[in-house]
């Protein structure tokens, strides 16, 4: 049996990835990969507010899922909360070695040049 053919088919649109990832969770609630997941897709289809209720699942469930922090922190900056922002990426730098490396290169936005930015007001 192919890897394929295990899995199921993908699916056709995001509706359907998004019911997928919500029929997973019935089954294993306490994936926070899932809930990772989930909220990635809401993102994509703009619903920021279930999206955020996702991300804050998954650091429910894995508290060191870096990568929820950011996307976190991307939505307090997309309505404007710069503290937020910076606040939910500091935590993130904290979280996993992935985060901690980036930051390291100047390249993450709770970085000195980040604190700044959102020091202004």
């Amino acid at each position: 049996m192919s890897d394929t053919q295990k899995r199921g088919t993908l699916p056709r649109n995001a509706d359907e990835h998004i019911a997928r990832l919500r029929h997973q969770l019935t089954h294993n609630a306490e994936c926070g990969t899932t809930h990772y997941n989930l909220g990635v897709a809401l993102l994509g289809k703009q619903e920021y507010m279930e999206a955020e209720k996702a991300f804050h699942d998954a650091i429910d469930h894995s508290p060191t899922l870096a990568e929820a922090y950011v996307q976190l922190g991307g939505i307090c900056l997309q309505r404007g909360d710069l503290e937020g922002c910076f606040r939910f990426n500091q935590r993130a730098t904290k979280r996993g070695p992935v985060c901690r490396r980036v930051c390291q290169h100047g390249l993450c936005p709770a970085s000195a040049g980040g604190r700044k930015r959102s020091q202004r007001g």
